[in-house]
C-alpha cells in the first residue's frame, strides 16, 4: 500500500515535470518564432536612403531637403534610380507605376514633395574672396537646350545640344566624335577667356565639318565644331507638366522633353546661332519664352534670372561647369 503510494506519488512528479518542461520549451519556441516573424517579415526589405545611404525613407531625408533638385537628379541619375519612385528600379520615371500612387502637396504632380521644382530653394554659402549676390529664393533656371540629328559622311546621331551666345565658338565632345567615326579638318590653337578676366593656358583642338538638321530632316545647316572631351555638367530638362501642356497646346513642337539622354553632347556658339534663330518668340504663361529655331528651345525671362559673378577659375569647377568663351 505504502509503495503504490509512492509510486502514484512519483509517477505525479514526474508528469508535473514534464509538463512543465513542455511548457517552458514551448514559450521558448514561440518566443523564437515570433521573433523570425518580426525579423524577416517576407516582403518587408529595408531599403536605406538613396540619398544618404541611412536607415529612412528616401522622401523624407534631412539632407536631401537641403539640394538643389538639380543636385538630387543628378546623385539619383548616378545611382540609377528612379526620380519618382526614389529606390533602384531599373527604370525611367516616365514608365514608373508607382508615381501614380504619389501626389505632390506643392504642385499636385505625380512625385514626393521633396523631388518637387517649386520647393527648390537657392543655398548660398558664403565665400570669403567671392560676393554672390541676389541669394535668395530662386526658380529653377532652364538653360537653351534641345534634340537635333547630327550627321558626318553617311554616319547619324540623335544627341541633345545647348545653346551659348556666350561662347564664340561650337564644340561637340568626343564621344560623338567616336560614334561618327568622323576625320578632323585640321588643329587649333585656342585660349579660353573665363569669367573675371582669367584666361587658360594655350589649348589644341581639333576641328570637325559636321551637318546638324532638326528631328523632321525639314532643315539643315553645315559648320564646323572644335572637340570636347566633355561639353559641361548636369544640365536637367523640362518635365513640369504645366509648362509641357502649355507647350501642346500652343502647338509648339519642344524637342527636349522626350529624350532619354541626359548629356550635351554639342554646344551652339554665337558663331552658329544666327543661322538658326528665326526672331520669333512664343511668350508663354509660366515666364519661359519659346525660342523657334530648328527645333523650340526654351529659356526664362532674363529680368527673373540669379547673376552669380564669378571672379576665380576654381569656382568655375566647382559648380562643374566650363566656359567656352575664346
Amino acid at each position: 500500500m505504502v509503495n503504490l503510494a509512492r509510486t502514484g506519488f512519483a509517477s505525479n512528479q514526474s508528469s508535473r515535470r514534464k509538463e512543465l518542461h513542455n511548457d517552458h520549451v514551448k514559450q521558448s519556441e514561440s518566443t523564437t518564432a515570433s521573433a523570425l516573424v518580426s525579423l524577416q517579415t517576407p516582403g518587408k526589405k529595408i531599403h536605406n536612403c538613396i540619398f544618404c545611404d541611412k536607415s529612412h525613407p528616401s522622401e523624407k531625408c534631412f539632407s536631401a531637403r537641403k539640394m538643389t533638385l538639380a543636385a538630387k537628379q543628378k546623385l539619383l541619375l548616378k545611382k540609377g534610380a528612379c526620380f519618382s519612385y526614389l529606390k533602384k528600379a531599373g527604370h525611367l520615371s516616365k514608365f514608373c507605376n508607382v508615381k501614380n500612387q504619389l501626389n505632390c502637396s506643392h504642385c499636385n504632380n505625380r512625385h514626393f514633395d521633396i523631388m518637387c521644382d517649386k520647393n527648390n530653394e537657392f543655398k548660398c554659402v558664403p565665400k570669403p574672396e567671392n560676393s554672390l549676390s541676389n541669394c535668395s529664393k530662386s526658380e529653377t533656371i532652364f538653360l537653351q537646350t534641345l534634340c537635333v540629328l547630327i550627321r558626318y559622311q553617311g554616319q547619324q546621331e540623335l544627341i541633345r545640344v545647348l545653346m551659348d551666345s556666350g561662347s564664340q565658338s561650337s564644340y561637340i565632345s568626343e564621344k560623338i566624335i567616336t560614334q561618327l567615326k568622323a576625320s578632323p579638318l585640321r588643329t587649333e590653337t585656342v585660349i579660353h577667356a573665363l569669367f573675371g578676366g582669367k584666361e587658360t593656358e594655350p589649348t589644341y583642338h581639333e576641328v570637325f565639318p559636321v551637318e546638324v538638321s532638326n528631328l523632321n530632316r525639314t532643315f539643315s545647316c553645315s559648320f564646323e565644331v572644335l572637340s570636347e572631351k566633355t561639353i559641361c555638367g548636369f544640365i536637367p530638362r523640362i518635365e513640369n507638366k504645366q509648362i509641357l501642356n502649355e507647350l501642346k497646346r500652343k502647338k509648339i513642337d519642344f524637342t527636349d522633353s522626350f529624350r532619354n539622354e541626359t548629356e550635351i553632347n554639342l554646344l551652339i556658339g554665337a558663331d552658329v546661332l544666327g543661322k538658326l534663330l528665326t526672331g520669333n518668340t512664343v511668350e508663354l504663361e509660366s515666364g519661359l519664352t519659346a525660342v523657334p529655331v530648328v527645333g523650340k528651345i526654351m529659356t526664362k525671362h532674363p529680368f527673373t534670372q540669379l547673376q552669380l559673378p564669378l571672379s576665380s577659375p576654381h569656382l568655375l569647377k566647382k559648380l562643374n561647369l566650363k566656359c567656352f568663351q575664346t
